[in-house]
């Protein structure tokens, strides 16, 4: 049996579930022709949901280093995902491509910081 209380399992659900959400997106976007970054809203969640989960069963620690990882999976590996799959990022195309690793994986941890601190609150 899993033990949904562990960390790191949290943190690997996390992984999977922004992973499937920058395939699903980046799909969807291309296809109905509509900008990427409307599926902010569901990563937001995915990083908030991950930060509960991990404060709840094992404190803010926890939580923060969960979503930092989750950040900076998706920074790096979310990115060449949405690249491989062609996501539309309308006129911030050519900006979002010029966007260095490094920008990237800075701004998600920030922005993973302030996401699990939220998620942190809530529980």
């Amino acid at each position: 049996m899993i033990n949904l209380e562990n960390p790191v399992i949290i943190t690997f659900g996390g992984i999977i579930l922004v992973t499937i959400l920058n395939i699903a997106g980046a799909i969807l976007s291309r296809k109905l022709n509509f900008n990427y970054a409307a599926f902010g809203i569901f990563s937001m969640l995915i990083y908030i949901g991950v930060a509960y989960l991990a404060a709840t069963f094992s404190g803010k620690s926890s939580a923060l280093i969960s979503v930092v990882a989750l950040g900076i999976y998706d920074a790096i590996a979310g990115w060449e995902l949405t690249k491989k799959f062609k996501a539309n990022f309308g006129m911030y195309a050519e900006q979002m491509e010029n966007m260095s690793v490094h920008a990237r994986v800075i701004g998600n941890i920030i922005f993973s910081v302030i996401l699990g601190f939220i998620g942190y609150w809530l529980s």
